[in-house]
């Protein structure tokens, strides 16, 4: 990286990394090219959750073929990409823009479309792009607008589709063209009568902040 490349090739560069090391090493090319375009790097990897902080675009292979191709965002939340995750892996990627910042609490406003997500304080100017990340098991699904609830991101939804998972109902939601996933029971599936279509509400119960 020092030597300004014209291209970066990294084959499974932390393969042999603990945790810890992973997430300290991969915030280093992150923080050096991120919005810069300094130079382009392609990376290959089985499957890791350091996509979301590096990638800009994935493609996903399958048996020599190419399964989808094209931004961060869009690939992680697709049906091509879903199967491919673990159980905890399963989550929303998504790119915002800070919106605004609280008045009298810590909290800012980051815009998803038009409406929006409440996070802890964020040391970022108004309208820098950021990317989220949102775990599947965080979110949970009501019908009407919930009353006096202290989870402060409830976003209204529709239903693209469901899918039965190891005794879960994984449920994908359109949000302003955007994507996010939500886990769920059966029992609360077939109580709600969830199904594609069906327009609702999202409580997100937890963000991170991953580039």
């Amino acid at each position: 990286m020092l030597t300004a490349p014209e291209l970066l090739l990294l084959d499974e560069p932390l393969a042999s990394l603990d945790i810890p090391r992973k997430t300290r090493i991969t915030a280093v090319p992150a923080t050096a090219w991120r919005g810069k375009s300094i130079f382009p790097c392609c990376m290959s990897a089985i499957l890791s959750m350091k996509f979301s902080h590096l990638a800009d675009k994935v493609m996903v292979l399958e048996d020599g073929q190419v399964k989808a191709f094209g931004p961060l965002e869009e690939v992680w939340g697709s049906s091509v990409m879903h199967p491919w995750l673990p159980k905890e892996q399963q989550s929303s990627i998504l790119k915002v823009s800070v919106l605004e910042h609280h008045p009298h609490y810590a909290m800012t406003a980051l815009a998803l479309g038009d409406q929006h997500l409440w996070v802890n304080k964020l040391n970022q100017p108004l309208q820098s792009t950021l990317r989220i990340r949102i775990q599947a098991s965080d979110v949970s699904l009501v019908l009407q607008p919930p009353q006096q609830t202290s989870i402060r991101n409830v976003l209204r939804a529709k239903v693209a589709n469901c899918y039965d998972d190891n005794g879960q109902v994984e449920v994908q939601l359109e949000i302003g063209g955007r994507t996010l996933w939500a886990r769920i029971s059966p029992w609360a599936r077939d109580e709600l009568n969830i199904k594609p279509g069906l327009w609702l509400y999202a409580q997100v119960k937890s963000v991170s902040i991953t580039a």
